[in-house]
């Protein structure tokens, strides 16, 4: 019993554009350029009444979850 997701916060980065140049206007937009740009998938939080979020599953190795929150952060760091 129990949930494997954190549902993170991306609503600071929602209107800037994306190291790519995708537009960030929804928590959707975030994680499709996210999927686009760096490959992880995420899903975004709206589908779960959580605008402006997006849901991370951590039932994965650790060594996974590392690499994938490295490239969420590269990607979060080239939004401007």
């Amino acid at each position: 019993e129990g949930a494997f997701y954190v549902f993170p916060s991306c609503q600071r980065l929602l209107g800037k554009s994306s190291a790519g140049g995708a537009m960030l206007k929804t928590d959707e937009d975030f994680v499709l350029a996210l999927l686009e740009e760096t490959g992880v998938a995420l899903v975004h939080g709206a589908a779960f009444g959580l605008n402006g979020h997006f849901r991370l599953s951590y039932a994965a190795s650790n060594a996974e979850l590392e690499e994938a929150i490295r490239r969420i952060r590269g990607f979060c760091a080239g939004i401007a």
